[in-house]
């Protein structure tokens, strides 16, 4: 886990960003992430995962959420990177290798 969680970009094979429904689901399958500068194929992912105190409500509305996903490391292995959604933005929150 990061000291502090550090932005990232979610972008589908178009570019287009990835988001979360209100039914926390992904609007779109990840492609890439974009963290520190450096831009992964994304080749699996996990979630996403409410991350809210209701998430037991169903009339509740998903205001964060948690994704792994797994990218491709600069060596050709695989790094896992733990993210959440908040405020429409996407942040690492852990790396795991």
């Amino acid at each position: 886990m990061l000291a502090e969680p550090e932005p990232a970009t979610l972008v589908d094979g178009s570019g287009g960003d990835v988001g979360i429904t209100g039914d926390a689901e992904l609007t779109v399958p990840p492609s890439r992430l974009v963290h520190g500068g450096t831009v992964r194929e994304v080749v699996s992912w996990a979630g996403p995962w409410p991350a809210g105190e209701r998430w037991w409500d169903e009339q509740a509305v998903v205001l964060a959420a948690h994704l792994q996903v797994v990218g491709v490391a600069a060596d050709g292995g695989q790094l896992a990177f733990l993210l959440i959604r908040t405020g429409g933005k996407w942040a690492v929150e852990g790396v795991y290798g």
